[in-house]
């Protein structure tokens, strides 16, 4: 009889854990993919158009995003579009250089 019960106990342990590890993989899936994804739905999909711009003396890459900072959009956001249309891994930008701008309409 104490085999039964022991037996019962563990498979609800296991069961318990189960859900538990289905609850965390669910909770990852939701920060990995669909948490940063929301971030950018108020601005549009895809870019209408995009513009070459000179980059200036005094320029950051913050200035430049908020000039050019689409409606209902995070600057942090779209410094990041910035950053992957010009295949940039830092912030840093240099005068006279050339960057690409998202437009959206």
């Amino acid at each position: 009889m104490m085999t039964n019960t022991r037996s019962n106990k563990t498979s609800f342990g296991r069961r318990a854990l189960s859900v538990l590890i289905m609850a965390a993989f669910i909770i990852l899936v939701w920060l990995i993919v669909i948490h940063p994804a929301a971030a950018g739905r108020n601005a549009k999909e895809t870019p209408v158009q995009y513009i070459s711009l000179q980059i200036e003396e005094g320029d950051t890459l913050w200035s430049i995003a908020s000039d050019h900072l689409p409606a209902d959009q995070d600057v942090f956001h779209f410094m990041d579009q910035i950053r992957t249309v010009n295949h940039m891994h830092t912030d840093t930008i240099i005068a006279s250089r050339y960057l690409i701008i998202p437009i959206y309409a």
